[in-house]
């Protein structure tokens, strides 16, 4: 049953994330994205998002390290690695709309892009504090 809710709740997740998606391009007249592609502005972007990337690898291994020295029996960091992805996420998509904003031409993409980390977190959230909206209770 488990497996069952979860492919639910993935759909509607999706399903409200591509709905809110189409919605905002069409109201802000943005192009459609390549779908799990780096589509940089320009090479600047392109270099900053490395950065953070490698700063939160960084990151990452730092934690690890600590975690194996301080509490070696304990193999549960799920929380912390979850919270460092969301960092990442919202980290990463608030440079590409500073660099949209900057360089392009269609400031709307910037908008865009922040609109969509918005919702998505929204989105999130309301997931995590109904316990999967209330599949998982």
């Amino acid at each position: 049953m488990f497996w069952f809710k979860l492919i639910i709740l993935l759909f509607f997740f999706v399903l409200f994330q591509k709905t809110f998606e189409i919605m905002m391009r069409k109201r802000l007249q943005v192009e459609k994205r390549k779908i799990l592609s780096n589509s940089y502005v320009n090479k600047k972007h392109e270099w900053v998002d490395w950065t953070i990337r490698i700063i939160f690898c960084l990151i990452l291994l730092f934690l690890f390290a600590l975690n194996v020295a301080y509490y070696p029996h304990e193999g549960d960091w799920g929380e912390e690695l979850f919270a460092i992805s969301i960092a990442f996420v919202i980290v990463s998509e608030l440079a590409r709309a500073i660099m949209e904003w900057k360089y392009k031409e269609n400031k709307n993409e910037a908008i865009f892009t922040i609109s969509q980390l918005a919702f998505s977190l929204i989105l999130l959230s309301t997931l995590l504090l109904t316990n999967g909206w209330g599949l998982f209770g």
